[in-house]
């Protein structure tokens, strides 16, 4: 992914919307319902095999949104930019 892509642009933007919500409960539980429903909708059908990242990064932030609950906001920020590191 370069970072002079729309792709860049995408990701960029939800990353930084979901860090930054973190700490709000209501933001939180709509991060965590878009991200799972578009993990069901990939797994439902086949769209579009080749956009992987777009996986690991709603995978990312449902990861993320669940270890606010555990582990506090701070640590859960870490968490999600630790996962989506990988998401490239």
């Amino acid at each position: 992914m370069l970072f002079c892509s729309f792709h860049f642009l995408v990701f960029f933007s939800v990353v930084f919307a979901v860090y930054w919500t973190l700490d709000r409960r209501a933001t939180r539980v709509a991060a965590f319902l878009l991200a799972a429903a578009y993990l069901g909708y990939r797994a439902i059908g086949n769209v579009q095999a080749g956009l992987d990242w777009q996986i690991g990064l709603a995978l990312s932030v449902c990861v993320a949104v669940v270890q606010t609950r555990f582990l506090g906001v701070h640590q859960a920020r870490v968490w999600l930019l630790l996962l989506v590191s990988f998401c490239f």
